[in-house]
């Protein structure tokens, strides 16, 4: 099987046979059920830590069932042993019924991926603009709420008030981009071209989204004090994102 894909994979080597191994098991083992093997997440978006970082696949079948299901188990379980494969396995069926719920997911998907194997089912994929804004606001309220129980469980312990930032930037900046796209139909790739994106379409100050991307990073050190006005600025970001996407217009 060739791999054209390995020159345009920002993997090591290694990882990047290893990814090849896992696609010629599962193709094997799946036969005529997979549609497609489709990469995506932070290594299509030039984000990939070798220590960390995940390999998101997604595995298009054509039916779901526990015959199909124990067919590919060992080349998953392999995948996660040498490569930290993370599959998303869905059919026919799911990509066409999903996208209303999902929007967010399928769009980021959709727009940054790369085809390993197969036909490219994400294509053609339509993901309707209302269901986008609704599922967009939602996130952005839900992760106000969020913000404000955890902070009132962690009010006075540094560590796990920059725990909850941490954990929650990445997901905020996904919706971001949704919101971005929303406003000016395009897409911005990376964590910093969307925090430049936030103040430069939106309007919105992004001072704190760079400070919370360095600390997660490990290129900042706050202490308490700072880490509650950072705190309340986020917050203040995110409630006026979901008043953008309120006011969005079909």
């Amino acid at each position: 099987m060739k791999h054209k894909w390995k020159e345009d994979v920002a993997l090591p080597e290694d990882a990047k046979d290893a990814l090849a191994a896992f696609c010629e098991e599962v193709v094997e083992a799946a036969g005529d059920q997979l549609d497609a093997i489709i990469l995506y997440g932070g290594i299509t978006k030039g984000e990939y830590n070798e220590d960390t970082s995940d390999v998101n696949i997604l595995l298009a079948l054509k039916d779901i069932n526990l015959e199909t299901l124990d067919n590919i188990a060992p080349c998953v379980q392999h995948g996660r042993r040498d490569v930290r494969i993370a599959p998303i396995i869905l059919s026919d069926k799911d990509l066409k019924r999903s996208t209303d719920v999902f929007p967010i997911k399928f769009l980021d998907i959709k727009e940054h991926h790369t085809l390993l194997w197969g036909t490219d089912v994400l294509e053609a994929l339509p993901i309707e603009q209302e269901h986008l804004r609704l599922r967009c606001e939602q996130e952005l309220k839900n992760l106000n709420l969020r913000l404000r129980s955890f902070y009132i469980q962690r009010i006075n312990r540094a560590e796990r008030i920059e725990q909850t930032l941490v954990q929650i930037l990445p997901p905020f900046l996904i919706s971001m981009d949704a919101l971005l796209y929303l406003k000016d139909g395009k897409h911005y790739v990376t964590k910093d071209a969307i925090i430049s994106a936030t103040k430069d379409v939106l309007g919105l100050e992004n001072k704190v989204l760079r400070t919370l991307l360095s600390i997660k990073l490990g290129q900042h050190e706050a202490k308490l004090d700072e880490l509650r006005t950072i705190y309340e600025s986020f917050m203040k970001i995110v409630d006026q994102a979901a008043d953008i996407a309120d006011q969005i217009e079909e």
